[in-house]
């Protein structure tokens, strides 16, 4: 025992690391033929399937073998990468709940605990084998009750205590139960239904993207507290790699989120009454967080020679960080920025990989544009707008770089090539002895000084220009005498620069906001995808079909798409458009015109009764339209008094618009 233990604690942590993915596979594998879907895609599309195998299952498993290495940690006294490699060493355990269950009782249909009575039931009767529990199979008790035994025995080999290896066992069981219950926590907290939560449209498209998400804040919180047990001083460095300019990349994925918001928030149908479009923003903000710290430890990574010139304190160049672990943390930062952007949507996905090429080519060679003069700021210029562009992306999706303003794009762009070469005033004697061309290496230092200070003034001056904003020059003239002023010293006073800074954007975005803004492709009030099918329809039925059904596609919940659907359903066949009414009635919110045109449906299969009652619901949240029907109604049934009386009402109305 003691030799096995010993042999799996010694390993290779990346070693151990990599049995992971392979287990994580195998168990997609097994669980797609074996448990309900009976199909080794395991969803309905082959992108879907992919989001389940890499993103979805892969953040879940993650999250849950770095909790246990920390409950490992904790009670067992071991050092981290020790107990991790253990938890690493026997993932291969979460195989066994579709074999099981697939002998047992031919596969199940596995899900979260999405309601508090479902939880009270796990927590009462998990270990009791003649309850069965709604989404927990018999392969996953034994699973996480193998996991229980094998966590306690690692303890109390380790520790001798029986109340360690009990306190381990009870540890592991909540971990797993809350890392299981997270999409139903969040539904609950909400006081949502699951099936809005996760039906409904949101900022975050994919209800698989939705899981994802919850569970890589789980593992984030993880990872930063593993760090901190591994090594403190390692752990405070890596968090507060170059804090004081992560709230500048921060903002504009918010100004992008913002800008997004108003070109395209009337593209959904109800912007922000689905929790998850919160958790967008906290997604977009977790994501660029992971960026901003890859670019920056490769930037240390490659400028460690200059760094030790400068006397600049990096976590590398202090001897904090050694080249391996370096490597490592930069490689999770990478991964872990990638999986967050792609739990937000297949747009900020692919943007946020040229956001990270680019923190890639600024710093590492062969290209390491921060040797050439502008062209290292004007790389910084399209980082930060590429920052935007991944905010901007959660709202207007496929059309982000036509969409956005060009005027911002050029401000952003211009504002950072020219106003960011005050920063190299720091790094001067080691930038001049390795050959990086900056205002203060090419001209000499106090040239450099009065032209970073021109510069940067003139940036200050120059964004409002851009924006034509000329009644922000009021403040931005003064606020860029100040900056050009400092960023001329021979010291680089950065909080007080970046101090400026926000004094400068918060007032201007909130001018730009508020004036209507006008894409580089216009998205405006007047155009809509509605007309745009209805044109389509007028042309052929047949294509206006399929038109309508890309769409909703994408939008799922657009209300006008939907009722036109239910127009054309109502037409030629009323049953299906019964049966897609109530499809979308668990999925989105309803409103007036929805409930009448499956009323109409109903009316066409001769149900007036629920016609009727439709119709009124419809009336109920303002359709005026209903009042028509309902006399229509009434005239159809003989009851002339009630027709007569709707037919007034719907005249008088409609006369009074």
């Amino acid at each position: 025992m003691r030799r096995i233990i010993t042999y799996v604690e010694e390993q290779d942590p990346l070693l151990a690391l990599a049995v992971i993915p392979v287990a994580i596979t195998f168990r997609g594998i097994l669980e797609g033929t074996f448990e309900f879907m009976r199909n080794l895609h395991f969803q309905m599309t082959l992108f879907k399937s992919f989001l389940f195998f890499f993103l979805h299952q892969g953040a879940f498993y993650f999250a849950a073998f770095v909790w246990l290495a920390l409950i490992l940690t904790l009670f067992g006294r071991r050092p981290p990468l020790k107990a991790f490699n253990f938890v690493a060493t026997f993932s291969p355990i979460i195989v066994l709940p579709p074999l099981i269950d697939a002998l047992m009782g031919g596969g199940y249909r596995l899900h979260y605990i999405f309601t508090w009575s479902d939880a009270a039931n796990v927590l009462m009767n998990f270990f009791n084998p003649f309850v069965e529990l709604r989404g927990i199979t018999y392969g996953m008790r034994l699973e996480i009750t193998l996991a229980m035994l094998g966590m306690a025995a690692y303890v109390l080999f380790h520790t001798r205590k029986l109340s360690a290896a009990v306190l381990t066992a009870a540890g592991t069981f909540f971990i797993l139960m809350f890392i299981g219950s997270l999409p139903g926590v969040m539904a609950g907290i909400t006081g949502r239904k699951d099936i809005f939560t996760y039906g409904a449209t949101s900022l975050i498209p994919d209800d698989t993207m939705r899981y994802a998400i919850l569970e890589i804040f789980a593992l984030t919180l993880g990872l930063v507290l593993f760090l901190f047990a591994y090594r403190r001083d390692l752990a405070v460095k890596v968090l507060s790699l170059r804090l004081q300019k992560l709230p500048f990349y921060l903002a504009m994925g918010v100004v992008g989120f913002a800008l997004g918001w108003k070109l395209g928030g009337h593209l959904w149908p109800h912007p922000f009454s689905n929790p998850f479009d919160y958790v967008a923003l906290a997604g977009l903000l977790l994501g660029l967080t992971f960026a901003h710290h890859f670019g920056v430890l490769i930037n240390d990574y490659y400028d460690l020679k200059i760094d030790r010139v400068n006397r600049k304190p990096t976590p590398l160049s202090e001897g904090v960080m050694s080249f391996k672990e370096a490597k490592v943390i930069a490689a999770i930062l990478f991964v872990m920025a990638v999986a967050t952007l792609l739990s937000l949507g297949w747009d900020a996905f692919i943007l946020g990989l040229a956001l990270l090429g680019l923190a890639w080519i600024y710093s590492a060679p062969p290209l390491r544009t921060k040797r050439f003069h502008i062209l290292g700021t004007l790389t910084l210029g399209l980082i930060a707008l590429f920052c935007q562009y991944v905010g901007a992306s959660l709202w207007l999706m496929g059309q982000t770089l036509l969409a956005y303003p060009t005027d911002v794009a050029l401000a952003t762009v211009v504002g950072v090539a020219f106003g960011f070469g005050v920063k190299d005033v720091e790094d001067y004697e080691g930038d001049r002895r390795f050959g990086v061309r900056t205002n203060y290496t090419l001209f000499g230092f106090r040239i450099g000084r009065i032209l970073s200070g021109l510069f940067t003034g003139g940036v200050f001056i120059l964004i409002p220009i851009i924006l034509g904003l000329k009644e922000a020059l009021i403040y931005a003239v003064p606020l860029g005498l100040i900056a050009g002023f400092v960023a001329s010293r021979e010291r680089f006073h950065e909080k007080l620069l970046w101090g400026l800074f926000f004094l400068l954007l918060v007032p201007t975005a909130y001018l730009y906001l508020k004036r209507p803004v006008r894409g580089a492709l216009e998205i405006s009030r007047t155009y809509n995808h509605y007309n745009y099918v209805a044109t389509i329809f007028r042309r052929d039925a047949r294509e206006g079909a399929r038109a309508l059904d890309s769409l909703l596609g994408i939008l799922p919940c657009d209300h006008r798409l939907v009722e036109l659907k239910l127009r054309f359903l109502s037409d030629r066949h009323p049953e299906r458009a019964i049966d897609y009414f109530e499809d979308v009635r668990g999925r989105c919110r309803m409103d007036g015109r929805m409930l009448l045109s499956a009323a109409r449906a109903h009316l066409k299969l001769g149900d007036t009764d629920e016609a009727e009652r439709l119709a009124k619901l419809a009336l109920k949240v303002g359709e005026v339209r209903a009042l028509g029907f309902l006399a229509h109604l009434y005239q159809m049934e003989g009851m002339t008094y009630e027709a007569a009386l709707y037919e007034a009402r719907y005249r008088r109305l409609v006369k009074g618009r």
